[in-house]
């Protein structure tokens, strides 16, 4: 249960981040890029993991899971962007959410979606 709690904290702590960083317009390109590079990593992690585990001892890839987790923090702290801006408007009954900021965001102002 531990291992699943915090193997799931990293996709929502990811999708916290970008929800907040990025355009509401790339909200779902970049959530889509973010979810092939774990796939990706998903992938050759144990693969490589096993490799340098049996070349250098289960303490190296400990020790590479460390630095690579460092560098992450670091990345992520030292981005610079200012947060996206949350487009509150409106509604008619029936209509998305205020979360739902892809259209909304592209035309401040409106009260309702076309068609």
């Amino acid at each position: 249960m531990l291992f699943g709690l915090a193997f799931m904290m990293v996709p929502a702590a990811v999708t916290a981040h970008v929800t907040r960083h990025v355009p509401p317009e790339a909200i779902s390109a970049t959530l889509a890029a973010f979810t092939v590079v774990f796939a990706i990593g998903q992938s050759l992690g144990p693969w490589i993991s096993g490799m340098l585990a049996d070349h250098n001892g289960a303490g190296a890839t400990l020790t590479v899971t460390a630095l690579l987790c460092t560098l992450a923090a670091i990345l992520v702290l030292r981005r610079s962007a200012k947060p996206a801006e949350l487009v509150v408007t409106r509604r008619a009954p029936g209509r998305a959410s205020p979360r739902s900021r892809g259209w909304h965001a592209a035309h401040p102002g409106s009260t309702s979606r076309p068609g």
